[in-house]
């Protein structure tokens, strides 16, 4: 977990899993945009993270490589056409799937935690009950309301999102990209 590094006098700013998919895939839509907008992020805010946005991010990752399509289609075939004549000898695609983005996973993990501009946000027993109440109170997604309940916590009242009108609605500023 990153220790939290402060500087006197700057604002804080969360960047939610929209952005850090846009800048961690190298051929994303977004990844230049990204990339330029936390160039210039670094220069005015203190960067947090938490980690509900690891695993949203790693989901995204699965989904963006297409991992049960793309080259793996003409082995999903294979199996349907095994299956139908009760052959036993099937080709297991998610373990081979899987092995083919977990480098890129690992990749991208690294890179996020491992930069000096982006602080990760510890949970705790606390962010629970206040992700509960923020689902209440704002009729928050449950990810978006743990996102909230870290960013409450660490008293950070921006957030770098894709998901401009529910953080809106939670009463914080978003910078959109």
């Amino acid at each position: 977990m990153s220790e939290v590094r402060v500087r006197e006098g700057r604002a804080k700013a969360f960047l939610d899993t929209a952005f850090l998919a846009s800048f961690s895939i190298p051929n994303h839509k977004d990844n230049k945009k990204a990339r330029i907008l936390l160039a210039e992020l670094t220069l005015k805010y203190d960067l947090y993270t938490a980690p509900l946005c690891f695993y949203e991010l790693w989901q995204v990752v699965k989904e963006y490589k297409d991992f049960y399509k793309g080259n793996y289609q003409f082995i999903r075939k294979l199996n349907k056409v095994l299956k139908l004549i009760h052959c036993k000898i099937l080709f297991n695609e998610i373990n081979l799937s899987y092995k083919a983005v977990i480098n890129d996973l690992k990749s991208f993990t690294k890179q996020i935690l491992g930069s000096m501009f982006i602080t990760v946000i510890p949970s705790d027993r606390q962010s629970i009950n206040s992700a509960l109440d923020a689902i209440d109170e704002f009729l928050a997604k449950p990810g978006d309301a743990f996102h909230f309940s870290s960013m409450d916590s660490a008293g950070i009242e921006t957030v770098v999102t894709g998901n401009r009108k529910d953080f809106e609605r939670m009463g914080l500023h978003v910078i959109w990209f």
